[in-house]
């Protein structure tokens, strides 16, 4: 009995390494999508970060206006 036990673990090893090849495969073949959107994301993140250094920039001139003139008056 335990000899086909091991027989049958042995063979379910060897479809699973079957189904991790295969998945990786598919991975391989998916690689050009997976590296076009990380490109894309790059992209979309610079613009980020060009955006907020951009509001960050006009954010710190209007305080240091403030800290040389105090703050406008009233309307």
């Amino acid at each position: 009995m335990r000899l086909n036990s091991k027989k049958i673990s042995h063979g379910r090893i060897n479809q699973m390494t079957d189904i991790a090849n295969l998945k990786i495969m598919v991975d391989a073949s998916q690689l050009d999508v997976l590296i076009a959107e990380i490109k894309a994301f790059r992209e979309e993140l610079r613009e980020a970060q060009l955006s907020i250094a951009k509001n960050t920039g006009e954010t710190a001139e209007i305080l240091r206006k403030f800290d040389s003139d105090g703050f406008p008056e009233s309307r």
